[in-house]
């Protein structure tokens, strides 16, 4: 949570790395829900970034991409592995 954290900082501060920020933070909440509670912050920083607000749609499929493919690589390799020792 620490390092979703900093790196948000540093995204406000310098306006790049903004997909490394929702890629760590989806790591974090696969590892403890918990952490669930960052996204709501995490979800105003096109707002509150350098660049404004323009620019927001770019903003988010930049960011959220990695963030969905290691959801959907989690995910299938969740599934092989549940299916492999299952049987």
């Amino acid at each position: 949570m620490l390092a979703t954290m900093l790196l948000a900082v540093r995204y406000l501060q310098q306006g790049r790395g903004a997909w490394a920020v929702f890629l760590v933070a989806t790591i974090t909440v696969t590892a403890h829900p918990l952490s669930l509670c960052l996204w709501g912050g995490l979800c105003l920083l096109p707002f509150l970034g350098p660049h404004g607000m323009s620019g927001r749609l770019g903003f988010w499929a930049r960011a959220l991409v990695p963030a969905l493919v290691y959801l959907a690589g989690f995910f299938v390799a969740s599934r092989l592995l549940a299916r492999a020792t299952c049987s």
